[in-house]
């Protein structure tokens, strides 16, 4: 969690306008500089558009956390912060068991390379291993692509999660009325097949839709995504991880829904005050 290497006063000083980013690896921002993060890119942006204004963003993605223990820490921690807005970073797999169980597609990757290392056409022809390591990253694409709508849809297991993570969702909703800062649920997607048809985009609806049905505001960055070459956009070519042009493309539509939808309006008040 980057917040716990830095200071931020409490209570708040007088003046100053608070943005809490809550979210996981992604948010956190894994494989990038502290200032490249979409939540640090969205500070730079706000503070360069109102310069009088005392902003602090406090970043407190933590990896392999999910929607529970993040609003679980907002109760318990992250409200003495005394936000201004809070930002939920909310990736697909939030509501999924998948970071529990990496061993499901270990072994599925294990089995195909045994069967590609008994293979003579694999050893002996490039034009084959190339062809075959295409199958390859299909099948477990597929395979990927399945257990995240069991996860939504189907398994009565990883549904039962999603139901959690929604109940956590609304529960943040009721802190943000009482507590007086703006909740806004980021849906940060999955870095795959951004140039044709995406295929979480059927989750993504229902978390939006899940979120409209109880006055939860919320917003999806993919559309600042599409069209790009998606492995150009991860830290490593084993990692989906957004790399700092990544972070950038998050953090642009985002800018724009909280300025369009009025979140910045007592930063900008602020920043009139100071000239």
């Amino acid at each position: 969690m980057r917040i716990a290497s830095e200071h931020y006063e409490q209570p708040k000083p007088p003046g100053t306008f608070r943005i809490l980013g809550l979210g996981d690896s992604v948010t956190y921002g894994s494989g990038v500089n502290a200032a490249e993060t979409y939540l640090a890119l969205v500070g730079q942006h706000i503070q360069r558009q109102f310069p009088g204004c005392t902003l602090e963003v406090l970043n407190a993605g933590r990896p392999a956390w999910d929607t529970i223990e993040e609003v679980k820490w907002l109760k318990q921690d992250g409200i003495r912060y005394e936000p201004d807005i809070v930002l939920i970073g909310f990736y697909l797999n939030d509501a999924t068991h998948l970071n529990a169980i990496p061993e499901y597609f270990e072994r599925i990757e294990r089995r195909l390379n045994f069967k590609n290392r008994s293979s003579w056409w694999y050893e002996h022809c490039n034009l084959y291993r190339f062809i075959k390591r295409r199958l390859d990253y299909h099948e477990v694409h597929q395979r990927i692509l399945q257990r995240y709508k069991d996860s939504f849809y189907q398994s009565q297991e990883q549904w039962s999660l999603w139901l959690k993570c929604a109940e956590a969702l609304r529960e943040a909703q009721r802190m943000s009325r009482e507590h007086g800062f703006r909740l806004l649920v980021v849906v940060l997607p999955i870095l795959t097949e951004l140039k044709g048809e995406y295929p979480f985009q059927d989750i993504i609806e229902l978390v939006l839709t899940f979120c409209a049905e109880n006055d939860i505001a919320a917003m999806t960055v993919l559309d600042g995504l599409r069209g790009y070459d998606a492995r150009k956009l991860w830290i490593a070519p084993d990692d989906q991880h957004p790399n700092a042009t990544g972070h950038r493309l998050i953090a642009a539509p985002l800018v724009r829904h909280l300025e369009e939808h009025g979140y910045l309006n007592e930063c900008a008040g602020n920043s009139d005050r100071g000239r």
